[in-house]
């Protein structure tokens, strides 16, 4: 075992971890405490003292009785969003509305001349056969040449 900083990273956050737990979980800190000083590779036991927090996050949480997944507005159980409805992609007044905005918009925009000659120059752009883009991996990069 070294003491390197990622060693003394990962033995910070157990004990950070040992004290974000419940009272009801010190044996737990403990035992995390004990752990981290038995892995031999300093990047693993930085892994493994990450996993440490986010379970003292999760056993405080629990602890708290805090609910650990919000599921959110549903159509059964709507919240205060008055557009919830929006999000049925088949519901024929969902459809009726995004059409009618459709249409507000193509009427605003159509007349106006700087409309027009944007939509053409991109036409144009996106029809074009001898720039078609290929991405290639080099690496962690990418390149589209």
């Amino acid at each position: 075992m070294t003491d390197s900083g990622l060693r003394r990273l990962a033995i910070a956050l157990v004990r950070h971890a040992g004290r974000a737990l419940p009272k009801a979980r010190f044996q737990w800190a403990t035992a995390m405490e004990h752990e981290v000083g038995n892995i031999a590779d300093d990047a693993a036991a930085l892994r493994w003292a990450l996993g440490c927090v986010l379970a003292s996050y999760k056993e405080r949480v629990t602890a708290m009785g805090v609910p650990a997944v919000n599921p959110g507005p549903t159509l059964a159980a709507p919240d205060d969003d008055p557009f919830l409805w929006l999000e049925e992609r088949d519901d024929p007044r969902a459809l009726a509305w995004v059409e009618e905005q459709n249409a507000a918009t193509l009427a605003r925009v159509a007349s106006d001349t700087r409309h027009v000659a944007d939509r053409d120059a991109l036409a144009v752009l996106y029809q074009r056969t001898d720039k078609v883009p290929w991405v290639n991996r080099r690496g962690s990069r990418l390149y589209n040449f």
